[in-house]
């Protein structure tokens, strides 16, 4: 079956201008935030080449833009965690939080709210694979297909993840090659996480 393909050819208006901001006008109608989902999805290329968001086009390139990846590109809303998680880098495709020091990992008595073990069941009742890390992991982060939407749980560098939120995760993975959990920097981890899910969504270059 063919694919449903529709091009423009950047005017002299947005010479100069971002991808994502030409993509949203030569698109009307379409939001930048489906928009930039679909850059990064692959479904939006400039002269037949896959660009980021923050490319630059000019005057004349060719605009081809994926109709059926781009219907694709709707994110489904996620609610906001009764968890007072806070949020240290979002994007269209990623978002990382982080667990204030002093916030409950786990309830201690029936009906406690506000703890992480809460925010997870949260995102599980929105439909968010939830993907635990652990250094003995039969599957591994990059060979395992991650579908999203997902949320990665890391554990603490010293006790990795602690049971109540290891039984809340839909698989654990490992990352090979980095020995020990608890020996491994958290953030480094997450690092190597992030990089391995922008690659596998084919944002690497």
């Amino acid at each position: 079956m063919a694919t449903d393909i529709r091009e423009h050819t950047v005017p002299s208006s947005l010479d100069g201008a971002r991808l994502d901001k030409a993509a949203v006008v030569l698109e009307s109608g379409t939001s930048r935030a489906k928009v930039k989902r679909a850059i990064d999805m692959g479904a939006v290329r400039v002269n037949g080449r896959r660009s980021p968001k923050g490319a630059v086009v000019a005057t004349g390139d060719r605009i081809t833009i994926d109709v059926a990846q781009l219907e694709s590109a709707d994110a489904p809303a996620l609610p906001t965690p009764e968890a007072p998680l806070v949020v240290r880098f979002e994007s269209s495709s990623v978002l990382v939080v982080d667990k204030p020091a002093g916030q409950p990992s786990a309830p201690l008595r029936a009906g406690e709210r506000g703890t992480l073990a809460n925010a997870l069941v949260d995102l599980a009742r929105a439909r968010v694979r939830l993907v635990g890390t652990d250094a003995v992991a039969e599957r591994t982060i990059f060979t395992t297909p991650l579908a999203r939407p997902i949320a990665v749980v890391l554990g603490s560098e010293r006790e990795g993840l602690l049971p109540i939120h290891r039984t809340r995760c839909d698989m654990i993975v490992s990352i090979p090659g980095a020995g020990r959990m608890d020996s491994l920097n958290v953030s480094v981890a997450a690092g190597i996480v992030l990089a391995e899910l922008a690659r596998s969504a084919g944002r690497a270059p």
